[in-house]
Formats: structure tokens, C-alpha cells, sequence
């Protein structure tokens, strides 16, 4: 049996959560565990692909939806796969903590889903939902705010998992923004923009050997602005002028 793992035990939950995907639609599952959403989906979608990493919970799937013909899992890791569907298709999923960072990253990367759901400990979601200003604010927040229009849908308690875990999650809705950017150049950029939170931004740019002194001065910017106190939009108008 795996260890390290909190399964979905709630039924109530579980059909909350598979109701946010319409009908006869695929979807990809990242981490089915022992299959808590994924009986749901079966029943409702066209196609229901769940990538697992643990080879004991792949067998176990295999075995428990062997007779479901619109089912298919992948054992593997999700940060290093591209589900590929010929038609549009969503994303579901109850992620370990571990992950939940890199996720944000992949997900940007994907390109032909309609909408992600997808459910963290509470407060990775309150920080990945956080806004310029907030103290919680960072790379991962402008990343969702850049990429995505994100919003919050509801808790889940730690109670509706075993074994349960210390904090309770929330199930996030990711819709895609209609950006065509290099998620790995994005990266880069945000790593030199955030070298030092606590510096202004304009000194990490110049460590980095940007003279932004410019765009500053034609975007009305103070040149005390701090990486966490810049909206997504100045960010977008910084990229573009160090991409050129």
C-alpha cells in the first residue's frame, strides 16, 4: 500500500467535485489514487485518460475499471507529460502538495484544455490566488494571474481524507488566458525580477544587467516598486520589452 497519501473518501465531495465537468467530454485525471473521482468521471465522460506515478495504485485502477472501455491509465510523472487529445478536453485533479508549484508550470504549457480543476491545501491555494500587494504574492501567483483567469470554488475538509491530512484543501478553476508566451523563458524572467523579494524591482533588473530605467519612467512607475507589489499587466509590458 502507498504511503504519504491522502485519499478522497467523501462521496458527496466527489460528486461536487466531477459535477464542475460536463458530459461527453475527455478529461485528463492527474493522480486518480484508488479512484475516488475517476468512477464519477467514467460515467459522464467520452474519455477519461488518469495519469498515476505509484505502480501499486496503477495496477489497482487497472483492476477496478477493467471493464470500463472509455478508460485508460498512464503510470508516470505528470511534470514530465503532455496529454494529447484530438479534440478539447479538461483537467481534474486532488494534487499532493508536492507538486503543487510545478503544476501551476505544466499547466501552462498545456494547450488544448477548456478548464482545469484542481484541488491544494489551503493555503497554497490562497497563495496562489493572491493579488499584487499581498505578502503571499510571488512567481507562482503572477504566473496564474498572467496565464490564467483563477478563481476559487470551494473547501474540501481534511476530514473527507484518510488518511487526513493537517490542513484543508480548496478546488481551484483555471481557464486559460489567450497569451502565446515560453512558459520556460517566463521562468527565467520571473527568477531575475524576484532574485531578491525584499530589493526594489529595478535593482534586480540592473543585477541582471537590464537598464529598465526607461520603461519605468514611460510607465509611471515609482522606482521603489518591490516584485510583489507589480500587477501581472506591468510584468507582461517587462517581458515584452526584455524579450525585444
Amino acid at each position: 500500500m502507498p504511503c504519504g497519501q491522502n485519499f478522497l473518501i467523501d462521496k458527496n465531495v466527489a460528486l461536487k467535485f466531477t459535477s464542475l465537468i460536463p458530459e461527453n467530454y475527455p478529461v485528463f485525471e492527474i493522480g486518480a489514487g484508488k479512484g475516488a473521482l475517476t468512477q464519477y468521471l467514467l460515467e459522464k465522460s467520452r474519455k477519461v485518460v488518469v495519469i498515476e506515478k505509484d505502480l501499486f495504485l496503477v495496477n489497482f485502477l487497472k483492476n477496478r475499471f477493467a471493464t470500463y472501455k472509455n478508460f485508460e491509465v498512464v503510470e508516470g510523472d505528470v511534470l514530465k507529460f503532455t496529454p494529447e487529445f484530438k479534440e478539447p478536453f479538461y483537467i481534474i485533479g486532488n494534487l499532493p502538495y508536492q507538486i503543487s508549484t510545478e503544476i501551476i508550470f505544466w499547466l501552462a504549457k498545456v494547450k488544448n484544455f477548456i478548464q482545469a480543476f484542481l484541488s491544494f491545501q489551503k493555503e497554497t491555494a490562497e497563495r496562489f490566488l493572491s493579488k499584487e500587494g499581498s505578502p503571499l504574492y510571488g512567481r507562482t501567483s503572477l504566473t496564474v494571474g498572467v496565464f490564467f483567469k483563477a478563481e476559487k470554488l470551494f473547501d474540501i475538509s481534511r476530514t473527507c481524507f484518510k488518511p487526513s491530512p493537517k490542513i484543508s484543501s480548496t478546488v481551484v478553476s483555471f481557464k486559460r488566458k489567450n497569451v502565446d508566451i515560453d512558459v520556460e523563458k517566463w521562468r527565467e524572467f520571473l527568477n531575475l525580477c524576484f532574485f531578491s523579494k525584499r530589493k526594489i524591482l529595478i535593482s534586480n533588473l540592473k543585477k541582471a544587467g537590464f537598464d529598465a530605467e526607461n520603461f519605468f519612467k514611460q510607465n509611471n512607475l515609482p522606482k521603489n516598486l518591490r516584485p510583489h507589489q507589480a500587477s501581472p499587466e506591468i510584468f507582461l509590458k517587462l517581458f515584452d520589452m526584455i524579450k525585444r
